[in-house]
């Protein structure tokens, strides 16, 4: 697993842990009870506020050094409240959820009425995967900032790659479902190990012919994942033909970072939301969209286009 030893008590570092998984464990409850509700949609939003600081160079790791515990209450934040459950998820996803369970299980019995921390709980992953997941591990937590993913077709394959968004050289092993939309309107999937800078993605999703892609369906991943243009533009010009429920939302929210990014028009994206509020009936998304419009209308519209 690698050298975690502090001078730091470690259940200081792993204050994340504990609002992680109420997080992440409320959003898996709610979608077992009440899925018509998309609770996945508003766990797709919460992500979004550690995707915003996360992208700054004020951003810190998951397990952060504290003195002592009166100063515990400067870690909460949203990379505490939201990157922490978006871990999680990746991390059931990347080991399956079987494994997942095992090792959740496995790590309750071994530490009933006693501490334990993040490490502890990497080594029942371990167990229960049989795989070596050090680097992993140390990447999701150790490791400041989150990567930017791209998805785009190169010399006649489709590369799916990251690069650190703050140019750390940071690498974020991960496991992502690719989607790619064809003309039938049908959208076909492939999952795929984002583990080195680039990997070729094979399988439904790798189809020449598909309208638009993206990196992050099921919305497993985290990162800031980018459209390429011939998507962006695909996207603008069929809003209502937009898949529904949570790939909507992340579809939606995609288009946002254009707008961050100075790939689309502010206005060409108000006009493009206002257009999918007319009949979105999700209320997370609906807020979400208001959100970004009012944003596009107040931060990047000049005085010629109000």
């Amino acid at each position: 697993i690698g050298d975690w030893s502090s001078d730091v008590c470690s259940s200081d570092l792993d204050l994340w842990l504990k609002e992680g998984f109420a997080n992440f464990m409320a959003a898996k409850a709610a979608a077992a009870i009440v899925p018509e509700l998309e609770p996945w949609s508003a766990f797709h939003a919460l992500k979004t506020n550690a995707y915003r600081t996360d992208a700054t160079r004020g951003t810190t790791p998951l397990r952060q050094p504290l003195a002592n515990l009166s100063a515990a209450k400067s870690a909460y934040g949203a990379i505490v409240y939201s990157k922490g459950p978006a871990l999680l998820r990746q991390a059931e996803f990347y080991l399956g959820a079987a494994a997942f369970r095992r090792a959740v299980r496995d790590f309750l019995k071994r530490h009933a009425y006693g501490a334990a921390d993040w490490s502890d709980l990497v080594r029942a992953f371990e167990r229960a995967s049989k795989r070596d997941l050090g680097a992993w591990a140390g990447a999701w937590v150790k490791r400041r900032g989150l990567p930017n993913v791209t998805l785009r077709w190169q010399q006649g394959k489709l590369q799916l790659s990251q690069e650190d968004a703050l140019g750390e050289a940071g690498l974020w092993p991960q496991k992502l479902v690719v989607a790619a939309a064809g003309d039938d309107g049908q959208v076909r999937t492939s999952e795929t190990r984002l583990e080195r800078r680039s990997v070729r993605v094979v399988g439904p999703a790798a189809h020449p012919a598909a309208r638009w892609l993206y990196a992050n369906a099921g919305d497993f991943g985290y990162g800031r994942f980018l459209l390429d243009g011939a998507s962006r533009m695909a996207l603008l010009e069929e809003p209502r033909a937009l898949p529904d429920g949570l790939l909507r939302a992340q579809l939606a929210e995609a288009l946002w970072e254009s707008v961050r990014d100075a790939e689309l028009a502010p206005a060409a994206f108000i006009d493009w939301a206002l257009e999918l509020l007319a009949e979105e009936e999700d209320d997370v998304i609906l807020a979400g969209l208001l959100a970004r419009v009012e944003a596009a209308f107040r931060r990047y519209l000049d005085d010629a286009h109000e």
